[in-house]
């Protein structure tokens, strides 16, 4: 990177710099845990404010992200992140990747083309996707998707939307057996997850609870519903440390103009 790019503007400080202005923490580290912003599809935007993990719950976690994300320290894994950090799943994704002691390659926007290249260049093993990435990289002209070497590919991971059926098929015929899918959300951590073959097996599927995963469906009454029945889904994961809210206060609306 040229000297240019990695100046300090006038008037900032160094980290560096502002770093060795302090003294070094000699207490324990104080537990700190990200807030991440989520509304779903109604209601105010709401801060999942986390609470540091217990050592069990960190064990657990770890497992959790090596089955769900795939990502595991020294394995020689290539991660190539995609998505916005400031989202829960990159988030989670990346940082897990970075304990791992992964390499780490930054598309800074995600385009379909450029994600090709970055592949076959840094011989990319893992990354964390959604399915709008799937469509427009299918949308690609015949002779532009054979035109880079993927083989390097061994985990691909999305969530976050629905998956046409269609469309998985089809990024499993052209990418191979590597795509694996979780269902979960900012609030529960993954709970169910699942792979190609099982993609496959059953088109359309989210998947299976796995370990620390808890799935249950619920009638109006709040009676559990058997096998097979329709009802309302309620799960989490086991392995994710508790959280509470911190709600977004509303606006007061604004006055209207009278003549």
């Amino acid at each position: 990177m040229t000297p240019a790019l990695t100046a300090v503007p006038d008037g900032m400080t160094d980290w560096d710099t502002w770093r060795d202005t302090h003294q070094p923490l000699t207490d324990a580290p104080i537990g700190a845990a990200p807030m991440f912003y989520t509304s779903g599809t109604t209601g105010l935007p709401k801060g999942v404010k986390r609470k540091p993990m217990r050592p069990e719950q960190q064990a657990a976690a770890a497992r959790v992200g090596a089955l769900t994300y795939g990502v595991k320290p020294n394995e020689g894994q290539v991660i190539l992140m995609n998505g916005p950090m400031y989202h829960s799943a990159p988030h989670s994704y990346g940082m897990l990747a970075f304990r791992s002691g992964c390499a780490i390659v930054l598309e800074p926007r995600f385009d379909p083309e450029d994600l090709l290249q970055l592949i076959e260049r840094h011989r990319v093993t893992h990354m964390h996707m959604v399915p709008t990435m799937f469509v427009r990289l299918l949308r690609l002209p015949e002779e532009t998707r054979r035109r880079y070497d993927l083989s390097s590919l061994r985990f691909i991971v999305h969530g976050a939307a629905p998956c046409p059926v269609d469309v998985k098929r089809a990024m499993i015929e052209w990418w191979g057996p590597v795509i694996n899918e979780y269902l979960g959300s900012t609030e529960t951590g993954i709970p169910v997850w699942h792979s190609s073959a099982e993609a496959l097996a059953k088109p359309g599927t989210v998947g299976r609870a796995i370990e620390g995963g808890i799935v249950k469906t619920f009638r109006p009454d709040g009676t559990e519903c058997d096998v097979g029945e329709p009802g309302e889904i309620f799960m989490r994961q086991t392995a994710t440390s508790d959280f509470d809210y911190h709600a977004t206060p509303r606006r007061a609306p604004r006055p209207t103009a009278t003549a």
